[in-house]
């Protein structure tokens, strides 16, 4: 899985880039316009930060998807913007987020989608001052311990397999970066999640992701 970063500002496109990278993600490219993306995977990720008009993202979403039809696509508008893009596109992209989310929100986000969730930007209500964003991993969730304790506990496989699953590797593409088997791999997870306090892969993901 790759990460292609669209957005008309230099700066923030760059800052996106360096965030993601900073937390394992792979950025294949960053692009001022969607339509200067070349050939993309269905299991790639497309983050379209500031679209600009409705029918100017609809136009990018047809001409992104042409060659790849399930294109994993997450919308990142101006929160003044976000009920709009919600009402169009929910049911269109695999995300949408407010501009103005943590890293760690734009992170989970990412992990979630690349895990085959939809997360929908969430729930917009009319009447409420933000977006619920219920569906997004919590901080909260994210074991207390100290991540030097936690990591001093893991063994050195259960760290790799870890920063595999926080670049958004499956099962089967972290086994054979290891020479394993799958279900030793299976085995790693599960004693990771014990090791962090994670309750999921989404979790441990991003734990792995701030941590290691």
């Amino acid at each position: 899985m790759s990460i292609f970063v669209v957005s008309r500002n230099h700066l923030v496109r760059d800052m996106i880039a360096s965030i993601l990278e900073s937390r394992n993600q792979q950025v294949k490219a960053v692009y001022e316009s969607a339509s200067k993306i070349g050939s993309t995977l269905e299991e790639d990720i497309v983050l379209l930060h500031d679209p600009p008009t409705i029918r100017d993202t609809k136009a990018d979403i047809d001409m992104l998807r042409l060659g790849s039809p399930n294109l994993r696509l997450i919308l990142v508008p101006k929160s003044e913007f976000l009920p709009a893009f919600y009402a169009e596109f929910s049911t269109k992209v695999a995300a949408i987020i407010p501009e103005d989310s943590s890293a760690e929100a734009l992170l989970s986000a990412i992990i979630m989608v690349n895990e085959g969730f939809s997360v929908s930007a969430l729930e917009f209500q009319p009447s409420q001052q933000n977006p619920d964003t219920a569906n997004l991993i919590n901080p909260d969730d994210l074991p207390k311990a100290p991540p030097s304790k936690i990591i001093s506990n893991l063994s050195e496989q259960e760290t790799r397999v870890l920063k595999l699953i926080a670049g958004g590797a499956s099962n089967k593409a972290i086994a054979l970066n290891l020479g394993i088997a799958e279900a030793t791999v299976k085995s790693h997870l599960r004693s990771s999640f014990l090791k962090t306090g994670c309750k999921n892969r989404a979790l441990a993901a991003v734990w792995a992701s701030m941590n290691l």
